[in-house]
């Protein structure tokens, strides 16, 4: 797994008072799922979320308008920033022995799989965590709160939106480089501490297996978008045009006006400091349009519109990866778009990551 030297964040909403204490106390955290035996969309899309990780980036949490910071990933002897959490993961993989239960669940849950009960108001729900995040506190901030109008108020002098302003239905997502700085400038100018009612120790991670990608599907395999975008976070080489290694990766990136249905990009990348990205990716699964033509060449039309508009920013570089184009896909575009927008198929067969 790469290991960014640019440092993006995680903000993370949290649902309770105790979850976030035993967060912040044990340095650990994983996004709860429902458990089924069969992959869904929605695992893939928390695995990508997970996928663009790297030691060293800052995790955040957030509860009734208030932030909290918990420190910074923990990277495993492998180079990994994520750990496996029992056996209810999509990935081909040896679970560990014992996963890691949340404490305020530990008596409801089996022991092998990490599957556990939950009372919820629509009843008894199986719950899991696939994957967890291990932090460490390296700044002297854990526990550190800052009121969350401080934080938005800053950001609503951007032109445009950025993650932590357009998560409203995520449980947690990966925040650029520019946002992660600010809030570590805003903690460091605050004095209010969260009374953790325990000492925090260093994250327990030796039952844990740190997690390997390396039995995701190539993109011309992969089952979904989602899957894609897990795949090529998690070894973005594969990802055509070039690989400065001062950059970090960020899935699902608002790319036009705030608005109830602002687009996304799917994989953008960032350099130190920057709220807007330097190149955007946006990804196409096989079987949502085997030949990709006039649909996704306005598409990226609009991100690109959108991105000259901020007159402040350079243009970012355009790729669309698909499995395959329509010999019009370019005549959509001006001689003028053509400068930033190209193109990559990946409609060659592979198996696995090492063949693609």
């Amino acid at each position: 797994m790469k290991s960014d030297s640019v440092q993006k964040g995680f903000f993370i909403a949290i649902s309770s008072e105790d979850a976030l204490s035993e967060c912040l106390r044990t340095g650990i955290y994983g996004q709860l799922v429902d458990y089924t035996e069969e992959v869904t969309d929605h695992h893939l899309r928390i695995l990508a979320d997970y996928a663009s990780a790297s030691p060293g980036d800052h995790v955040f949490f957030f509860r009734e308008r208030t932030i909290y910071y918990g420190g910074q990933l923990v990277e495993s002897e492998d180079g990994s920033a994520v750990y496996l959490s029992g056996a209810a993961t999509p990935l081909d993989v040896s679970s560990p022995d014992r996963p890691h239960i949340p404490e305020r669940y530990m008596n409801r849950a089996d022991d092998h799989t990490g599957v556990f009960e939950y009372e919820s108001q629509y009843g008894t729900r199986q719950l899991c965590q696939p994957y967890v995040f291990a932090f460490d506190d390296r700044l002297g901030l854990r526990g550190q709160e800052l009121n969350a109008d401080e934080f938005y108020n800053r950001l609503n002098r951007l032109p445009f939106p950025v993650p932590s302003t357009e998560m409203s239905n995520a449980g947690f997502c990966a925040i650029t480089p520019g946002e992660t700085n600010l809030l570590l400038r805003l903690f460091r100018e605050t004095d209010r501490q969260l009374t953790l009612g325990e000492d925090s120790i260093p994250p327990s991670i030796d039952s844990l297996e740190p997690l390997s990608f390396d039995t995701l599907r190539s993109p011309a395999k992969a089952e979904s978008e989602a899957e894609i975008e897990a795949t090529l976070l998690a070894q973005p080489e594969l990802l055509p045009g070039d690989h400065a290694s001062d950059v970090t990766y960020i899935r699902q990136v608002p790319m036009s006006a705030a608005r109830p249905d602002t687009d996304s990009a799917d994989i953008c990348v960032y350099d130190q400091g920057s709220y807007f990205p330097q190149t955007v990716y946006e990804l196409k699964y096989k079987q949502s349009e085997s030949r990709v033509g006039k649909s996704t060449a306005e598409q990226v039309q609009r991100y690109l519109r959108f991105a000259q508009n901020q007159k402040r920013y350079k243009t970012p570089t355009f790729w669309v990866f698909a499995p395959e184009f329509t010999e019009t896909f370019t005549d959509y575009l001006s001689p003028q778009q053509r400068q930033y927008i190209h193109m990559h198929e990946y409609r060659q067969p592979a198996t696995t990551l090492a063949d693609f």
